[in-house]
């Protein structure tokens, strides 16, 4: 798991789950965002492949030249600025190696297309604690469990000199944001126990629409890569088996929600290793990359949909997507499905190499 991009655990301990912030105090302790739910294990009758990409609470309001304190509770960063948060992935300077596929064919980004890896803005961070109209501030991947191995990620804490409203965002999940109210010293801030209140019914909300997930199977041949109702998300495939007879087309979409997966197939000793390295340390980079079996679409930009697939494709059955992004991703940023024709019968699995056990199986007739 170190070497992955995967989050440590899908959700985390519920013991106090009504209760995510602290009693806090004025010149004390600041209030506790959490970045994701600090819990260990899934709540009675969620599925362990749930996740939550949110923010928790997310909204706070406090006085000016006061701090809030956000933890860590799964792949995450908090980033303040104009422009929303730097791109997960960036080129890292080298090409591609000449690599070819299970036919002796050249994939088509082999030489071509650049090694791509951890944007060093996201992974470091900035090295600012304050946040005002002209000064960002990011927290980096540094403090997470995937990036330095530490069991305890620390507590990233910012403080915020001038009244206004100041958003944050997460780099690796679109959508999750929250937003810190500052305002001026006489007016109504948010209590101790407003926050710790408002960070329960987040909760509470969140584990019932997880509970209610997968919702309504999709109609005809589609498949959901992921579903999700906000930021509650359920890994899966829905549905994770689909009969279709040969020659015909099976989308898979990738829905509203605040994650990115692939839909990968290939031999299993193939997907396994894929996921494994999807992101991970490099002798050559600085940052962790990626791999292109993973990231990079398997067909050369411009192929047209749907793509045929007869199980035999790159002479082992390698087929990716490449990153598939939430619904409503524009289009110059990457697709939001993946069109597949499946031209011959037999039984086919595929995975997301993002996230562990979130895999499906086509079963052509």
């Amino acid at each position: 798991m170190p070497h992955s991009y995967h989050r440590p655990g899908a959700l985390g301990a519920l013991a106090a789950a009504a209760l995510l912030v602290a009693p806090v105090t004025a010149a004390a302790a600041p209030p506790t965002v959490s970045a994701g739910p600090p819990l260990q294990h899934p709540p009675k009758g969620v599925s362990a492949q749930a996740d939550v990409n949110a923010f928790l609470p997310n909204t706070v309001s406090i006085h000016a030249g006061q701090k809030v304190r956000f933890s860590f509770a799964g792949f995450h960063d908090v980033t303040f600025g104009r422009g929303g948060p730097p791109p997960l992935a960036a080129p890292t300077g080298r090409t591609e190696p000449a690599r070819a596929d299970a036919a002796g064919k050249r994939f088509w980004w082999a030489g071509r297309a650049p090694v791509m890896g951890l944007n060093p803005r996201v992974l470091l961070g900035l090295p600012g604690r304050t946040v005002t109209p002209r000064r960002a501030a990011a927290s980096g991947l540094q403090r997470i469990l995937i990036v330095t191995g530490s069991r305890a990620p620390q507590p990233f804490v910012v403080s915020f000199p001038r009244p206004g409203d100041y958003t944050f965002r997460c780099s690796v999940h679109p959508g999750m944001k929250g937003v810190v109210h500052v305002l001026p010293a006489r007016a109504a801030v948010s209590a101790p126990a407003d926050v710790k209140a408002i960070g329960g019914v987040q909760v509470r909300s969140a584990i019932a629409a997880l509970r209610a997930l997968p919702g309504p199977r999709p109609r005809g041949r589609v498949v959901d890569v992921g579903v999700a109702s906000g930021g509650a998300e359920l890994l899966a495939m829905v549905p994770r088996r689909i009969v279709v007879r040969a020659g015909q087309t099976v989308t898979f979409r990738s829905p509203a929600q605040h994650d990115i997966h692939t839909v990968t197939f290939g031999p299993e000793s193939l997907l396994m290793a894929v996921e494994a390295n999807f992101l991970a340390p490099s002798a050559s980079s600085r940052v962790p990359v990626f791999d292109p079996l993973g990231v990079y679409p398997s067909e050369p930009p411009g192929t047209r949909a749907p793509i045929a697939y007869n199980g035999r494709n790159h002479g082992d059955g390698y087929l990716n997507s490449g990153l598939l992004y939430p619904a409503g991703t524009p289009a110059r940023v990457g697709p939001t499905t993946f069109r597949v024709r499946f031209t011959r019968p037999g039984t086919y699995h595929y995975d997301c190499v993002i996230h562990p056990r979130m895999d499906g199986t086509v079963v052509v007739r």
